[in-house]
């Protein structure tokens, strides 16, 4: 089920390439963990009436492969895949786990500017 998160008894890293795989159709050799960020959500947004804990785990990767999806129409989390220039990415109205994830990249990365940061339009599960 694409973007349903961690399975039972899956790894960490095996989440990763799943979702990878499932969310973008490309394939990469998983690297280290780079960061985490928590988040808790409002129990209106849960299906369940609970308010909802987020934790995501941003990873390196390498020697990414295969073609990008772009057809989503049977996945109720991913909306779209595309690469983006550091330059575009500044352009684009950003959720925040994306900056949080840019944020990570650009500790590991200290040759690039992180992107300026905008306002969030939302939340992203």
């Amino acid at each position: 089920m694409p973007g349903g998160g961690m399975e039972w008894a899956e790894e960490a890293h095996e989440t990763a390439l799943r979702a990878l795989k499932e969310e973008t159709g490309l394939y990469a050799d998983i690297g280290p963990l780079l960061g985490a960020q928590s988040k808790w959500f409002d129990e209106r947004t849960s299906d369940a009436g609970q308010r909802p804990l987020a934790l995501r785990l941003i990873f390196g990767v390498r020697n990414c492969v295969g073609e990008l999806n772009g057809d989503f129409r049977d996945d109720d989390t991913t909306v779209g895949a595309a690469w983006f220039t550091i330059e575009d990415v500044q352009q684009l109205n950003r959720v925040e786990v994306v900056d949080f994830g840019l944020s990570v990249v650009f500790k590991e990365n200290t040759s690039i500017r992180p992107p300026a940061k905008r306002s969030y339009s939302g939340i992203c599960n």
